[in-house]
C-alpha cells in the first residue's frame, strides 16, 4: 500500500504545467463567484486547460522520441499549437472571472510513461506519431463532449475553431502514420 501511495504521490508531483500570467480582474471575479453556470463552465475550460497541458508535454516528448525529422518537426508543430490553445483558454478563462489551472492531469503523466517504455520495445517513430494521433482523437471527443455541454457563445466559438484545427492536424497525421506502417 505504501509503494502505491509513493507512486502516487510522484506521479502528482510530475504533472505538466501550462504557465500562465493571467488572472482575473475584480469586477469578473464577482460575477463569477454569483453564477453558478459560469462557474462549471469556467470548470469545465480548466478540464480541457489540464488536458492541453499534457498534450503538450506528450507530444514534444514524441517529436524527441522521433528518429525522423520531418515526422518530428510536425509533432513539436503540433505541441506548440496545442501550448497556444490552452494558454488562449487560460487567458478566456481569466477574462470569464475564474482563476485559470496551470497543472495537467495525473491520468497524462502515467500515459506518457507508458508511452516512452512502449518506444523502447518498438518503433519509436511510429509510436511517437500514434501517439499523438491518439491525443488528436481524444482532444476532438472531449471538446465535441463539451460542446454537448452549456457554454457562452465566447466559450463556444473558441472552441469550435479550435475543433476545426485539431481534426484537420489529426487527419494529417492519419496519413503520416499510414506512410510510417507502410514503410515497415
Amino acid at each position: 500500500m505504501r509503494i502505491i501511495l509513493a507512486s502516487f504521490a510522484l506521479i502528482l508531483t510530475a504533472c505538466t504545467q501550462l504557465q500562465t500570467a493571467a488572472t482575473p480582474e475584480t469586477e469578473a471575479a464577482a460575477k463569477m463567484a454569483a453564477s453558478e453556470a459560469m462557474q462549471a463552465e469556467a470548470k469545465t475550460l480548466n478540464r480541457m486547460v489540464a488536458i492541453l497541458s499534457d498534450a503538450n508535454t506528450l507530444y514534444a516528448e514524441a517529436a524527441d522520441m522521433s528518429t525522423d525529422g520531418e515526422v518530428a518537426a510536425e509533432l513539436a508543430g503540433l505541441a506548440a499549437e496545442r501550448r497556444q490553445f490552452g494558454s488562449d483558454l487560460q487567458t478566456h478563462v481569466a477574462e470569464m472571472g475564474a482563476m485559470p489551472t496551470q497543472r495537467g492531469e495525473a491520468l497524462g503523466t502515467a500515459h506518457r510513461a507508458w508511452t516512452k517504455g512502449r518506444g523502447l520495445i518498438q518503433d519509436d517513430t511510429l509510436i511517437a506519431a500514434e501517439e499523438v494521433l491518439r491525443g488528436e482523437n481524444y482532444l476532438i471527443d472531449e471538446i465535441a463532449a463539451m460542446l454537448d455541454g452549456p457554454l457562452s457563445p465566447a466559450s463556444r466559438d473558441l472552441l469550435l475553431g479550435q475543433l476545426a484545427n485539431i481534426t484537420d492536424d489529426r487527419d494529417r497525421l492519419d496519413g503520416i502514420c499510414k506512410a510510417l506502417a507502410k514503410r515497415r
